[in-house]
């Protein structure tokens, strides 16, 4: 099962500067900014890139990846240390690119259905019910990533 994609118009990154004093700085508003609000940036899907000041290197990655160590620090863990471990094994894995983009589909293809994972109907259904959904929706994933990546 393929998701349909909106046609949006392209909207450029917005830029987040980080000092040497670790401080981040967004060039749209022109203010700091602290890791919390590039987290908000992120739940409300804005595209933004944070750069070295003195360097010009792309820190976005590395931003991302701390507020995921926050966030698995101070909230409820969403990572379990099996799958830590698993993801740190394909790093040195001949099949390390095919892991990345599966990983990354099969996310892009959960988020396209959880509207339907969060409906009220569904609230309503019975926990096993729930769990036979994602796993249809874990089958669609993978046999749209097989189909998608056949001449890989």
């Amino acid at each position: 099962m393929v998701g349909k994609k909106a046609k949006t118009l392209k909207v450029e990154p917005r830029i987040i500067k980080k000092y040497p004093n670790r401080r981040l700085y967004d060039t749209k508003y022109s203010h700091y900014i602290t890791l919390h609000d590039v987290h908000d940036l992120v739940r409300n899907d804005v595209s933004f890139h944070v750069i070295d000041v003195k360097t010009g290197a792309d820190l976005t990655r590395s931003t991302l990846l701390h507020i995921i160590y926050d966030q698995e620090e101070h909230n409820l863990p969403l990572i379990t240390s099996e799958l830590l471990k698993s993801i740190i094994g394909f790093y040195d894995d001949p099949m390390h690119s095919l892991f990345s983009r599966y990983l990354e589909h099969s996310i892009t293809v959960f988020k396209e259905h959880l509207v339907d994972l969060k409906s009220p109907v569904n609230s309503l259904l019975k926990s096993e019910a729930q769990v036979n959904q994602l796993h249809d929706l874990a089958e669609d994933s993978l046999e749209s990533w097989k189909v998608n990546n056949k001449d890989d």
